[in-house]
């Protein structure tokens, strides 16, 4: 079966990305959910993956892979405010890849050959059977892969009363851990590490074993406390 022919290019397209992601996290059992495999991303995310279509393009390309039975979708992040979506690919899309290949993507996909979809409309080149090149996606998927941090399990609510901070949600503090700090240092301070601290590891993917650890040694570092002037102050009464 060529989906491509099947379903439509941009189904194509984006289904055969999902799947090598999906793959990747089996061969490595990461982010196993109700008996599926998935791979995660945002809007935003697959707005820069696929430059050429906009965002309004990708979600009705996404519901009409939903709608023809092509991936299933799902919310599993813990944090409410978190808006990606899990994806994965049903058995419609395996069977076509079938035989799956042992060795590199490159070596052979019998069934669904695509190339990156670099023109202004994602218009791309057929073979006389239909299928699209795989050359130019197949590159631009390994480099995905070698480039991309792998998609690691997100962190499970914590059982020790710690809560999330930040505009990501993303600091884990106990109301206890909050209370020390803000002792120590204003309301804003604190906030402001918090939020610093929140958005540095969104954007930069880094992780803290022990936030409040952390904090600890900003703050001493931006808001140091006041030393002694070594003066002795002598009552004069």
């Amino acid at each position: 079966m060529d989906l491509a022919q099947q379903y439509g290019v941009p189904e194509a397209i984006f289904v055969h990305r999902l799947y090598w992601w999906v793959r990747d996290n089996a061969a490595n059992g990461r982010n196993y959910r109700d008996g599926h495999y998935w791979t995660y991303d945002s809007l935003n995310a697959l707005t820069e993956i696929f430059p050429c279509w906009s965002r309004r393009q990708i979600e009705g390309i996404i519901n009409r892979c939903r709608e023809k039975g092509l991936i299933l979708t799902a919310a599993y992040s813990q944090d409410k405010r978190d808006r990606t979506t899990w994806y994965t690919v049903t058995e419609t899309v395996i069977q076509a890849y079938e035989p799956i290949p042992t060795a590199s993507p490159k070596r052979g996909n019998a069934f669904h050959e695509m190339v990156k979809c670099n023109t202004p409309n994602c218009d791309n080149h057929f073979t006389e059977r239909g299928n699209v090149y795989n050359e130019h996606l197949e590159d631009q998927l390994e480099d995905e892969r070698e480039g991309a941090p792998a998609q690691e399990e997100p962190a499970k609510p914590a059982e020790d009363g710690r809560k999330g901070y930040g505009e990501f949600g993303n600091v884990r503090l106990t109301d206890d851990e909050i209370a020390r700090l803000t002792a120590r240092w204003t309301p804003n301070q604190v906030a402001a590490e918090i939020e610093a601290l929140s958005a540095y590891m969104k954007s930069e993917g880094k992780r803290y074993r022990d936030h409040y650890a952390t904090l600890l040694r900003w703050l001493k570092k931006d808001y140091p406390p006041a030393q002694p002037t070594g003066r002795v102050l002598i009552d004069e009464d």
